[in-house]
């Protein structure tokens, strides 16, 4: 379960591997990056994903966590 909280609300997604969470937010770090920290992306995607939270975290309120959950059914 992964939750992106930013300043229109939160997106709330569940999937079947961490490698899903991973790769939903260096997306969102990828498209937004330039906007909103304001310079090129770094070569390397975890720096930039790492950067991209850490800039609009203190900037802007913005977070991304994700949680293992167990699903019941």
């Amino acid at each position: 379960m992964a939750v992106y909280e930013h300043k229109h609300g939160d997106d709330i997604r569940a999937f079947t591997s961490p490698e899903g969470v991973t790769k939903w937010r260096r997306e969102i770090a990828d498209e937004w990056f330039e906007q909103e920290v304001g310079k090129a992306k770094p070569a390397d995607p975890q720096a930039m994903t790492d950067e991209y939270f850490e800039h609009v975290g203190d900037a802007c309120g913005e977070y991304f966590s994700s949680q293992e959950v167990n699903v019941e059914g």
